[in-house]
């Protein structure tokens, strides 16, 4: 309560007592605030069960495979010898296989292993492989006319003269690299042309080096057309000789390359040029032959 003086405009004039007391507020009660709890639910996360890595064998398996394989090629490959028991347990085994046959196989694999190749200088190789395939064109081409055949370097040319459809298989003397056909006259004849990759052979012949005295001796023996000793060439560690012969006549040549073929392990026929004309019966070929002796002065 507030007491004191104060002025009143709406009653009489003047001073007067006023009173004034302070209205009480009731106090309204606090509404309960009624929360609600919120349970809080946990949620129970359910187990995962684990799954278990299945191991995979089939990658190790196939992998230990591959490399078995490869193992086994190059042991083969290397130390074929390894597997000799194999093919004997396979003939023992085997009730179709004649025993004369299987001797004659086993005779063979022991002379195989027993004899190697012979091994040469590359001019050798080359030079043997060279007349094999002349000999082999020559005995597959006897009831042909042969036109050229030149013959060096792993390849020979060829031209032969025939009817348009030849019965004969060229590619037994090698690969065919490229082949030609044109008629040559009016009697309805056609020159066949190819050109042939040949390979090596084995080598068959250790006879010991020629001279070239000796060697000279030997060719004038057969009444040859043409020969000269050319200068020699220095090649690495040897020395070359070169030498050109020339001989006409069907057997004369044929002999000539079979002497060139067991002659001596220096004796190497570098090019071989047989030509032959439609009207002449009588062909000539020109040798390039090599004679290789040792540098003793290298340098």
């Amino acid at each position: 309560t507030i007491e004191g003086v104060a002025l009143n405009f709406f009653d009489s004039p003047g001073l007067q007592q006023y009173r004034y007391e302070k209205p009480v507020i009731s106090e309204k009660p606090k509404a309960a605030s009624v929360k609600k709890e919120k349970k809080k639910t946990k949620k129970v996360k359910p187990k995962v069960k684990r799954k278990k890595k299945k191991i995979n064998i089939l990658k190790p398996t196939l992998y230990m495979f591959f490399f078995m394989t490869i193992g086994i090629m190059l042991t083969y490959d290397q130390k074929p010898e390894f597997f000799d028991f194999l093919s004997m347990s396979n003939l023992e085994k085997s009730p179709i296989v004649d025993q004369e046959i299987k001797d004659d196989i086993v005779a063979q694999v022991e002379v195989e292993i027993e004899k190697p190749p012979i091994e040469g200088p590359n001019y050798f190789i080359e030079s043997q492989s060279l007349i094999s395939t002349v000999i082999g064109t020559f005995d597959l081409l006897q009831d042909q006319q042969i036109l050229l055949l030149s013959i060096s370097d792993g390849q020979m040319d060829l031209e032969i003269v025939g009817n348009k459809t030849m019965d004969i298989s060229v590619d037994t003397l090698g690969d065919v690299l490229n082949y030609s056909l044109r008629q040559v006259n009016e009697d309805k004849q056609f020159k066949h042309g190819y050109l042939v990759n040949y390979g090596t052979v084995d080598i068959i012949n250790n006879q010991p080096e020629l001279s070239i005295e000796k060697f000279q001796s030997l060719i004038t023996e057969m009444e040859v057309s043409f020969f000269k000793v050319l200068d020699p060439i220095e090649r690495g560690n040897n020395i070359q000789n070169p030498i050109i012969v020339q001989i006409s006549g069907v057997d004369k040549i044929n002999q000539m390359l079979s002497k060139l073929y067991i002659l001596a392990n220096n004796v190497a026929l570098e090019k071989f040029v047989y030509t032959n004309n439609l009207d002449d019966s009588n062909p000539t070929s020109v040798f390039y032959i090599s004679l290789y002796f040792l540098n003793t002065e290298p340098g």
